[in-house]
């Protein structure tokens, strides 16, 4: 359940998990260390952790987008067609956004993170041009020189999937079927395959980028640029700072909890 949220005056996602589940608060755990890690302007940002003893809840306060889903914004019907009348300049710039978080994460210097959840589902837009990697709850972390080879290319393998996805609208199980899909740039397939040979995502950046280029004539895409943003941000942590729940995005009642201030949260490092 992710609950819209008031933080110190400021709306933010809060994503709810059970503080009496340990397998709940291991994936909680692991989102806030993997965000915490991370600064890219495709990755969501993090903002620290709030807790409630009596409910028994924790909650994983991150960036608020007012929008939805890539997922939603490719397939639900209220907003698909918009989405097919974007050119292919626009869906090559989500697939590189997307692509350049990947890359982000899988060559951090100490701490290599592996997302393990890369779907259209897992991206959020921020608007019609700008989308950020989210739902981290089931990534992993590996000191950079113990990662597994085969966990890179998995997560590569979810990333080309996605990048089919955002040039077809359509969801692909095999990789087979994304080569030969018509739609796709030759030059970003071929970068495809090369990515899923070597688990480097450099050559499929690259592809992406003259794809942009190409099919916008050479003009961009509305003035709008993928930064690779490598600096590093702390996360803000805040003591004795109350939670205001909003509203829910999910279709649960949530009357119980909305206007629920927490007097005394915390927050955890």
């Amino acid at each position: 359940l992710v609950w819209k949220a008031q933080f110190r005056g400021m709306d933010v996602a809060a994503c709810e998990y059970s503080a009496r589940s340990e397998e709940e608060m291991r994936r909680m755990e692991q989102e806030g260390t993997a965000l915490q890690r991370s600064a890219h302007p495709n990755v969501v940002r993090f903002f620290g952790i709030c807790y409630s003893r009596e409910r028994g809840l924790a909650w994983n306060l991150l960036e608020l987008s007012h929008l939805y889903t890539l997922q939603a914004y490719i397939h639900d019907r209220r907003h698909q067609a918009v989405y097919c009348l974007r050119p292919k300049s626009t869906r090559a710039s989500l697939a590189l956004q997307v692509v350049h978080a990947v890359n982000y994460l899988h060559t951090l210097e100490d701490i290599v993170i592996i997302h393990g959840e890369i779907r259209s589902s897992s991206a959020l837009l921020f608007s019609k041009d700008l989308v950020k990697l989210c739902n981290f709850s089931h990534c992993r972390l590996y000191r950079s020189e113990e990662v597994p080879k085969e966990a890179v290319i998995s997560d590569v393998r979810d990333l080309v999937l996605l990048v089919g996805e955002i040039f077809s609208r359509r969801v692909f199980d095999r990789l087979e079927e994304v080569y030969v899909q018509g739609g796709i740039p030759r030059q970003v397939v071929i970068g495809m395959r090369r990515a899923m040979a070597s688990g480097s995502l450099e050559e499929l950046c690259a592809a992406l980028e003259t794809a942009m280029e190409e099919t916008s004539g050479g003009s961009g895409v509305g003035g709008f640029t993928v930064g690779e943003g490598r600096d590093r941000r702390s996360p803000v942590y805040e003591a004795n700072s109350s939670l205001h729940f909003a509203s829910a995005t999910s279709s649960s009642d949530s009357s119980s909890l909305r206007g629920f201030d927490l007097e005394n949260s915390s927050t955890g490092k």
